[in-house]
């Protein structure tokens, strides 16, 4: 026990999770009960995260001068928008990597579900900022913060407010410290409830999320993102990957960025300092750029996605583009709270089973690593890409950028081609009931005659023969 206690966190964690599986899987429906378990964790976790939000993104915004605020907006949304537009088409294709599986069940609630219209009016407009914070609306709750972080910057003694609204901060902070601290237990119950009710087939589509999910990842943290930067700007791949190692190595193995800001603005400026470009100005960019970009969804947060779209995908729930197209957008809005108030959002948004959501924290101690990874990679490229443009040294070539696209556009198609000849060669699929009657035969050799035996109460055993029926 002694030398349990003694692990490092993560590995406490991994531990919990192994045992929670064995456990599962070995007493199955008899452990069922730890659900409850699991469903105190959660409640606990989101106890600070949306009050969190709502402050860190007043307080962000709001402690810029207006100069500043002018002078970034601008292009912190282009650059922005354009690598949120870049991770989310590439999330979004390798989700075609998910094998053609057919649906074991015959028949589903989608079928007959009458699904209710959804009021896009109190989705994004806080009216009564109160009752979007009561409902966890999480899209409203944003844009409420984003209005009130700008309108303080052109109000004179705003660190009154923000002074203590740091302090605030701090302790809804020290909040969520104090209940991760708990994850391990939590973890244990879930995965524990989570393999002693799943089913054999189950198990194996949760490996495709798996596997799609890690290679996506590794694609954007490895190619896309800082393929695209040294494709726009003076800095080279190897200053992302190379020179940033130690930060990301960090970054996987604590699955946690914020701890990494102040890292994250040195590793910038010496970049920077590299190339020759190094100024005062490159410097307080990236000082302001950094702490400001983590309130905004990194790519790592983007990478929920691929869950939800995997669990489209396990209820046989087919999204069309429109579908597709309104779930980035919301669910971009939504990620600016935490995955723990997000994906159960959206899960609801699709009319998706809310017990999925137990899958994703039974995965997530997994994907956690590759998801912090990809945002640490984000953030600095981000942060490096944005300050280029403010200071004016960003490099549009057509040729560079058509060699980028063609480049990822092979490296994708070679992922979901693998995947996709992977599980179709390892996994056995399941077979629906419409081909179980079409493989059923009838024996159309009819006996001429059926024998059988009667049970006289004498114990005496009489044959009789009798002509088949026709």
């Amino acid at each position: 026990m002694h030398r349990i206690l003694n692990l490092s966190f993560s590995t406490q964690v991994f531990v919990a999770l192994c045992a929670g599986i064995f456990i599962g899987l070995f007493f199955g429906e008899k452990v069922a009960w730890l659900n409850m378990v699991g469903m105190v964790f959660i409640k606990l976790i989101q106890v600070a995260i949306i009050p969190y939000i709502v402050l860190s993104l007043v307080t962000g915004l709001g402690s810029l001068s207006y100069e500043q605020s002018r002078e970034i907006a601008k292009k912190f949304a282009i650059m922005l928008l354009t690598l949120w537009a870049i991770g989310v088409i590439t999330i979004f294709v390798m989700a075609q990597a998910f094998p053609l599986w057919e649906s074991k069940d015959f028949f589903s609630t989608n079928q007959i579900l009458v699904v209710p219209s959804i009021n896009y009016y109190d989705l994004y407009i806080p009216s009564n900022p109160f009752k979007s914070l009561a409902d966890n609306t999480v899209p409203a709750i944003v844009l409420f913060s984003l209005f009130l972080g700008g309108s303080l910057v052109n109000i004179k003694g705003k660190e009154q407010f923000i002074s203590p609204a740091i302090i605030l901060l701090e302790a809804l902070n020290k909040i969520t410290k104090s209940i991760v601290t708990y994850l391990p237990i939590g973890i244990f119950a879930i995965a524990a409830a989570s393999a002693g009710t799943l089913q054999p087939e189950d198990f194996e589509k949760l490996e495709v999320y798996f596997v799609v999910y890690i290679t996506t990842a590794l694609i954007l943290s490895f190619w896309v993102i800082p393929f695209f930067i040294s494709t726009i700007t003076p800095f080279k791949y190897a200053d992302i990957v190379q020179g940033c190692r130690n930060i990301l190595i960090t970054a996987f193995a604590s699955g946690n960025i914020f701890i990494l800001l102040p890292i994250m603005t040195e590793a910038c400026n010496d970049v920077f300092a590299k190339h020759n470009l190094h100024t005062e100005d490159s410097d307080r960019y990236n000082e302001i750029i950094i702490p400001i970009a983590y309130n905004f969804p990194a790519m790592g947060k983007l990478l929920s996605f691929i869950f939800l779209l995997f669990a489209a995908w396990f209820t046989n729930t087919e999204l069309t583009i429109v579908q597709q197209l309104l779930l980035a957008l919301n669910g971009i809005f939504s990620l600016f709270a935490n995955v723990h108030i997000s994906i159960p959002f959206l899960l609801n948004y699709l009319h998706l089973p809310s017990d999925l959501y137990q899958l994703y924290l039974s995965g997530d101690v997994l994907t956690k690593r590759f998801s912090s990874l990809t945002a640490a990679i984000f953030l600095i490229s981000f942060t490096l890409a944005t300050t280029a443009y403010l200071v004016g040294i960003i490099q549009l070539n057509l040729k560079k950028i058509l060699i980028f696209i063609a480049s990822s556009i092979l490296i994708i198609a070679i992922a979901i081609t693998g995947i996709q000849t992977f599980f179709n060669v390892v996994l056995e699929q399941n077979k629906d009931l419409s081909k179980k009657l079409q493989q059923m035969q009838v024996d159309w050799e009819i006996p001429q005659n059926i024998s059988y035996a009667l049970q006289n109460t004498d114990h005496t055993d009489k044959n009789i023969s009798t002509p088949a029926a026709i």
